[in-house]
C-alpha cells in the first residue's frame, strides 16, 4: 500500500512536469506567412498579411549600397555567402511593418531576389519563432488544459511504472529513464528563455519525442532485467499475490517464463509497433533508427534459436 502511495505521488509530480513542458512547447497550430519575389530592382510594393515582425532575406550577386523598408533605413544583422550569391538578413520589427501595402527600396544597380517570411523557419515538427511574434503574444497559459495534462501524463506514467515495478521494485530505476526526455525539453526551455527566439513544436512532435527519449532508456532495462537469472518460484509468488489487481502482472509474468530468445523476438515487435506509432507522429529519421535496433534484436533472437536447434540435433546424433 504504501509504495503504491509512493508510486501515485512520483507519477503526479512527474505528470505535471509534462504537463508543464506541453502546454510551453505545444501551443496551437501556427499558420507561417511566406512571400518570394524576383528581379526586384528600385522601389517595389506588396502586401503583408498584418503588423509583426518579421525576417527579411535580400541575395543577388554582390550585396546593396543601402536597403529601405517604408522609408526607414535598415542595417543587416547576418550576412552569408553561398558560392556567387551574397545573403544579407534584416530583421523587420512590428512598429516597422504596416498592414496591408508595404514598400521596399534597394538602392544597387542589380536585380535581386527577396523573401520575406513571419519565422525563422519551419519543419514537420515544430516551428521556430520571433519571441516577439504576435501569434506567441495571443497565445497564453491554458489552466484547463495544463490539469487535463497532469492527469493524462499521470496515468499514463502510473500505469508504465506499475509494469516495470514487477520486474523490479527499485522505482529510482525507473525514474531514470525519464532523465533524458527532462533535460532535452528543459534545455529547448532556457534555449526559448534566453534567446530571441522561441520553438514550438505539434503535438505529434512532443508526443513521439518524449516516448522515444523514455524508450530508448526503458528498452534496455527491460532486457537487462529479462536477462538476469529470476527465481521463477518467487515470481510465481508475487504473481499469485497481485494477478487479481492488475493485468499488467499477467503480462510481464508471461513474458519473463519465455526463454531469452523469446524475449528478443517480442522486444523485435514491441520495437516496430513503436516504429509505426513514430511514423504517425512523422518522425521518420526516428522510427529509422528504432527499426535498425529492432532488426540487430531479432537477428540476435533468432541466431540463439538456430545454435540451440543445432546443439539439440548434436545431442541426438
Amino acid at each position: 500500500m504504501f509504495q503504491n502511495k509512493k508510486l501515485i505521488l512520483i507519477s503526479l509530480i512527474l505528470g505535471a512536469i509534462f504537463s508543464f513542458f506541453y502546454n510551453y512547447f505545444v501551443i496551437g497550430d501556427f499558420k507561417g506567412f511566406k512571400l518570394k519575389l524576383k528581379d526586384v530592382k528600385g522601389i517595389t510594393q506588396f502586401n503583408l498579411p498584418e503588423k509583426d515582425i518579421y525576417i527579411l532575406k535580400v541575395w543577388g550577386k554582390d550585396s546593396p549600397q543601402e536597403v529601405y523598408f517604408n522609408d526607414k533605413i535598415l542595417s543587416h544583422f547576418y550576412f552569408r555567402k553561398r558560392g556567387e550569391l551574397k545573403e544579407l538578413y534584416f530583421s523587420l520589427p512590428e512598429d516597422l511593418v504596416n498592414e496591408g501595402s508595404n514598400k521596399i527600396k534597394i538602392v544597387s544597380p542589380l536585380s535581386y531576389s527577396l523573401r520575406i517570411r513571419n519565422h525563422l523557419g519551419t519543419a514537420d515538427y515544430g516551428t521556430v519563432l520571433f519571441k516577439e511574434s504576435k501569434f506567441l503574444k495571443e497565445k497564453r497559459f491554458n489552466f484547463r488544459k495544463f490539469l487535463l495534462g497532469i492527469v493524462l501524463f499521470s496515468l499514463s506514467i502510473f500505469f508504465i511504472f506499475r509494469f516495470f515495478s514487477f520486474l523490479t521494485k527499485n522505482l529510482l530505476i525507473i525514474i531514470l529513464s525519464y532523465i533524458p526526455c527532462f533535460l532535452f525539453f528543459l534545455f529547448s526551455f532556457f534555449i526559448s528563455q534566453f534567446s530571441p527566439y522561441r520553438i514550438i513544436l505539434h503535438i505529434y512532435s512532443f508526443l513521439g519525442m518524449s516516448i522515444f527519449l523514455v524508450g530508448i532508456i526503458m528498452v534496455p532495462l527491460f532486457l537487462i532485467f529479462s536477462a538476469r537469472k529470476i527465481d521463477i518460484k518467487l515470481l510465481k509468488e508475487n504473481f499469485q499475490k497481485d494477478k487479481d489487481l492488475f493485468l499488467s502482472n499477467r503480462i510481464v509474468y508471461w513474458i519473463m517464463t519465455r526463454e531469452f530468445s523469446d524475449k528478443c523476438i517480442l522486444t523485435f515487435m514491441f520495437l516496430l509497433i513503436l516504429c509505426a506509432f513514430l511514423l504517425i507522429f512523422k518522425l521518420e529519421p526516428v522510427a529509422e533508427q528504432i527499426a535498425n535496433l529492432a532488426y540487430l534484436v531479432l537477428v540476435l533472437g533468432v541466431g540463439i534459436k538456430f545454435v540451440k536447434f543445432i546443439r539439440e540435433e548434436k545431442q541426438k546424433e
